[in-house]
């Protein structure tokens, strides 16, 4: 869902929502075998996986922003940026009957079973863009010759506690069966960064 609105000579806002709801409908059967081990391990193992939630970046996004046009070939403009519903890639191995079958109800066994959500975060970019029109001496044989030099800094709040995706190790203790053995591994998204490009346009 998107929306643009101009408010001002040049300036624009806009608002725009991705909205998901991406998770496995059905249980599926595995097969299990060892690296240069030819004896398969389990065959038509069911994997619980019904309902559980794809660890695949955030189900919604939002982003707002405004951009200005100046007139002399320039222009500014900002997003805030906001993501939910994030949650990590589970193992399939601890959604089997071999993995928490001895357990009652309790702690342990939602540890097990249970899908983390991550945190919901918030990130702030700006950019910035100026052209500049070329000498006439520069632009034969073409009409019109532009540089033009782009600029931005995204993530300005250095926001660097932002886990981007999660992945359950793919491991389970079955002697113990304690989640925390292997613990989750997370990717983290960079912290404040910019970028400057500069353009030669011929036409």
């Amino acid at each position: 869902i998107a929306a643009e609105a101009t408010v001002y000579k040049g300036l624009n806002v806009s608002a725009v929502a991705s909205l998901g709801n991406y998770y496995y409908t059905s249980r599926q059967l595995a097969t299990t075998t060892r690296d240069n081990i030819s004896t398969v391990e389990a065959r038509n193992e069911v994997i619980y996986s019904e309902n559980y939630k794809a660890g695949a970046g955030p189900q919604s996004a939002y982003t707002m922003g405004a951009f200005y046009r100046g007139k002399k070939f320039w222009t500014a403009g900002f997003n805030v940026n906001y993501f939910d519903k994030m949650y990590v890639r589970f193992n399939p191995v601890r959604r089997t009957l071999a993995a928490v079958e001895s357990l009652e109800d309790g702690a342990q066994r939602n540890a097990l079973l249970d899908q983390e959500q991550l945190d919901s975060q918030v990130t702030l970019d700006i950019n910035a863009s100026k052209s500049f029109k070329l000498h006439s001496k520069f632009q034969k044989p073409y009409r019109n010759a532009y540089i033009i030099i782009n600029a931005g800094v995204n993530n300005i709040l250095n926001n660097q506690d932002f886990i981007q995706s999660g992945n359950e190790q793919l491991r389970v203790d079955f002697n113990t069966k304690q989640a925390s053995k292997f613990a989750t591994r997370y990717t983290y998204a960079f912290g404040i960064n910019y970028f400057i490009s500069v353009i030669l346009r011929m036409n």
